[in-house]
């Protein structure tokens, strides 16, 4: 447990109502009682995959959710890959965080791209949107001395290290520390991030975890909250408790920004993954494929695919059918059919959608291509939205359309109940709103909102905003038909709630 402990009373009953700084600030026989459990859940619920034995055991974690890795196989403090599960919904026992050691005398431990298996499982953690003055309620005593502040920054892709850019403020912890404040985001490549709250467990052969910043072995009650720290303890304590809700963070990375990996000549870059909370997930990957490369056939797959061709022209040859592909042309895999490409013109750049089978599956599902130009055409805020994928076409998997965005058209803010959205800037510029940030995206940037954060965006400079929009599960397009058949009317607001979406009425003048 961390040095800064709180001391109220053990045992009794747990408190009623919703929790306080106070009754979060356990004592030590129902503290100790409490993280046993907590413990006990994460094993349970890992497994065998308490150890990683080779890369085959990382692409069974993925298949689970744990499908980013920000800080690879870097070694900081004796910590050696960070896995992360972007689940926007966290509980007890189940962190969006886990810590793997790598194997003793590793000679390459600080390599982010040089693994050293086996892993062991030394922790894990959890990691929520900061709030100034508030924080996490969600762990019962789990209170001021356990949870930190995780500073702004981003993760380099090189060294795995963090590069800090904290927020200017009066007093420290007194700012949001969103991705859009002074100074700018991008003197560095990696996966930028905002300030966040942040609790680490250590597992312990006692059967009760320890906490602390980074290093099990040494807690940090006082780390230095000045420039360059990346995880501290406030100075003053929080004094309230954040409501529950969401906690999915949006994602936001630029052009050549996200999680580089090197394969059969080509390279493929992370660009985002995330989930909803019935367990639908979406990776979406920015390939660059030079001329003659390859994929050969591997056997089935088990999650479907959408390819997207920015440049170039490619060749798949799936489930008997040979689909050419040029630049805006759309390709889609289903899960359960093996499948190889050829790059036959160039280089190629494509955007990969990878999204776990839907629930409305069906063995009929097959590959297509779309050519350029081709699919359902719908009129949406006075621009055209092509419909590459649809519920019907994924067995409810993922939806994949091109969208235009047009200034002075844009939706009010809404919230989506259902799916995770996420957009790739084909060509112009675009300002989200969501979960207390500004977040900005350019062409060849992508921007990840995760489901139940109110947002809205903006479409700036003179021209159309082009983008591919791909949320997971399917059925956004419903709304999207919707809204062509009603024209310039907007919807009510029980049209849109039918679809999952929620519009944010705003209050009238003079209205309660």
């Amino acid at each position: 447990m961390s040095s800064q402990q709180g001391q109220g009373g053990g045992g009794g009953p747990p408190p009623q109502g919703p929790p306080t700084v106070e009754s979060l600030n356990c004592g030590d026989a129902k503290q100790n009682a409490t993280l046993g459990g907590e413990q006990s859940a994460v094993l349970a619920s890992l497994g065998e995959l308490t150890t990683l034995r080779s890369r085959a055991d990382l692409g069974r974690l993925a298949g689970r959710g744990w499908s980013f890795r920000p800080n690879q196989f870097t070694s900081i403090e004796g910590i050696g890959v960070t896995v992360a599960n972007p689940e926007p919904f966290l509980a007890p026992g189940a962190p969006n965080l886990l810590f793997y050691a790598p194997a003793g005398g590793a000679e390459s431990a600080t390599d982010p791209r040089a693994p050293d298996f086996p892993y062991e499982l030394a922790g894990w953690g959890y990691e929520v949107p900061f709030a100034p003055f508030h924080f996490p309620g969600f762990l019962a005593c789990v209170g001021e001395g356990e949870w930190h502040v995780h500073e702004r920054g981003i993760d380099s892709l090189d060294s795995g290290r963090t590069t800090i850019m904290a927020p200017a403020e009066n007093v420290i912890g007194g700012a949001g520390g969103s991705l859009a404040d002074a100074p700018p985001m991008r003197p560095v490549v990696g996966y930028p991030h905002p300030r966040t709250w942040a609790v680490h467990f250590w597992r312990d052969p006692s059967g009760v975890p320890r906490s602390a910043i980074l290093d099990p072995t040494s807690p940090a009650p006082g780390v230095d909250p000045g420039e360059g720290s990346n995880f501290y303890f406030l100075e003053e304590p929080p004094t309230a408790v954040l409501e529950p809700g969401a906690t999915g963070l949006p994602v936001a990375l630029a052009a050549g920004e996200g999680q580089l990996a090197k394969a059969g000549g080509g390279e493929y870059t992370l660009k985002s993954s995330g989930s909803n909370n019935r367990g639908a997930s979406i990776s979406v990957i920015e390939a660059r494929l030079p001329s003659g490369s390859k994929r050969v056939a591997q056997g089935p797959t088990g999650q479907d695919e959408g390819w997207y061709i920015l440049d170039g022209a490619m060749t798949f040859e799936a489930d008997g059918q040979t689909l050419p592909a040029r630049k805006g042309s759309f390709v889609y895999l289903p899960a359960g059919v093996d499948y190889s490409f050829e790059v036959t013109d160039g280089t190629a750049r494509a955007v990969n959608a990878v999204a776990s089978p839907g629930q409305n599956r069906r063995s009929s599902l097959k590959p297509y291509v779309l050519e350029p130009g081709e699919g359902e055409e719908l009129t949406v805020g006075g621009g055209p939205y092509v419909l590459k994928a649809t519920a019907a076409d994924t067995g409810g998997s993922f939806s994949f359309m091109e969208i235009n965005l047009n200034k002075g058209r844009e939706p009010p803010p809404h919230i989506h109940h259902k799916e995770v959205e996420t957009f790739y800037l084909l060509d112009g510029e675009v300002t989200f709103v969501t979960g207390g940030q500004v977040v900005p995206a350019r062409t060849g940037g992508i921007v990840q909102l995760p489901i139940a954060l109110p947002h809205y965006y903006s479409a700036l400079g003179d021209g159309t905003v082009k983008a591919l929009l791909i949320a997971v599960p399917a059925g956004l397009e419903d709304l999207f038909r919707q809204l062509d058949k009603l024209g310039s009317r907007p919807p009510t607001a029980a049209q849109a709630l039918k679809t999952g979406v929620e519009p944010i009425i705003p209050p009238q003048p003079g209205g309660g």
